[in-house]
């Protein structure tokens, strides 16, 4: 064995190159999209409200008492349903209730946690968890967790809504100029 290597087997025409390079982007491309198309529960979490009353007492030293309120906003926004969705709190408000009228359980753990365990949450579903307290501040949202896994917390604000019209031109031009890329593309590579 000498070693030498026949380089003119490796020598490949340009448009076999370019086919297995189309082929190879193709399946990725395929892969990709059959992954991000596969539904999945995906929930999210965010406090949407929370504000404190100073409520007077009508006596002679108009002594104050705070009333504190949260609004906990949970919404599945994935394809598919969340199961066992579980909301820990540190410990349990005074007052709670779910809106829509959801059916839950509430258990407290080992440590003293309080936890909140809802059945099922919709494709596409969300629920608010209106609390209130008049001792001192509310309860701190510890963790939310379905049987999928943990739920990230997302930022919550009122937002102004774009008209109609607005959204069909935005939408228009987002497509033009993603035909405008996968052409550029196929020409690239045929």
């Amino acid at each position: 064995m000498t070693g030498n290597l026949d380089w003119s087997l490796l020598e490949i025409d340009i448009e076999i190159w370019k086919s297995i390079i189309s082929v190879v982007i193709t399946t990725i491309v395929t892969g990709v999209a059959g992954h991000l198309l596969i539904g999945k529960p995906k929930v999210k979490w965010g406090v949407s409200h929370g504000f404190a009353f100073n409520l007077r007492k009508e006596t002679e030293d108009y002594e104050t008492n705070l009333i504190y309120t949260q609004s906990l906003f949970i919404q599945n926004m994935g394809r598919k349903p969340a199961h066992e969705i579980e909301v820990h709190l540190n410990f349990p408000p005074e007052h709670f209730q779910t809106w829509p009228s959801f059916d839950y359980q509430s258990t407290t753990t080992p440590q003293g946690q309080f936890v909140i365990k809802i059945g099922t949450l919709g494709k596409h579903e969300h629920l608010t968890i209106e609390m209130v307290q008049g001792r001192f501040d509310l309860p701190q949202v510890l963790y939310v967790r379905t049987a999928e896994g943990p739920c990230p917390q997302m930022n919550i604000a009122p937002q102004p809504i774009a008209p109609t019209w607005l959204k069909l031109i935005v939408t228009a031009l987002m497509l033009i100029g993603l035909w405008k890329v996968v052409e550029m593309l196929v020409g690239y590579f045929i």
